[in-house]
């Protein structure tokens, strides 16, 4: 059940990601073979064993006690 009074948090976009859309942002238009993160902020210099740190919601914006930010693992990708 959804609360229509949910707050809704900011999202990270990476305002330099390529879209195949001339509308839609990246991350919904991301180009052939490119990774389901596509369009979003990856923290680089946010890596331990591996991994590095990415952001849907943009939790520096303004503060918030939830969110997404995936674990992205350096070499495969995902």
């Amino acid at each position: 059940m959804t609360d229509n009074n949910q707050h809704r948090r900011p999202l990270a976009v990476d305002p330099k990601a390529k879209s195949e859309s001339p509308t839609g942002p990246a991350f919904v238009a991301r180009p052939v073979g490119a990774p389901v993160y596509h369009g979003f902020v990856v923290l680089n210099d946010v890596a331990a064993e591996g991994f590095t740190l990415g952001k849907i919601t943009d939790f520096e914006a303004e503060p918030c006690d939830g969110g997404t930010a995936p674990a992205i693992h350096t070499r495969l990708g995902i």
